[in-house]
């Protein structure tokens, strides 16, 4: 995260590729607790 900050990304989007791939939906809220946790952690900040 730190190289996507030093390219001076703001955002990054997530998302299934194809329709049997897992997505927001399907994954049992997982990407949305561990996106909880890095923040809370810390994360890394906007430069």
């Amino acid at each position: 995260m730190d190289q996507v900050a030093n390219a001076h990304i703001a955002g990054l989007l997530f998302g299934a590729g194809q329709q049997e791939q897992t997505s927001v939906e399907t994954d049992g809220r997982n990407l949305i607790n561990k996106t909880i946790a890095y923040r809370n952690a810390g994360a890394t900040a906007l430069k």
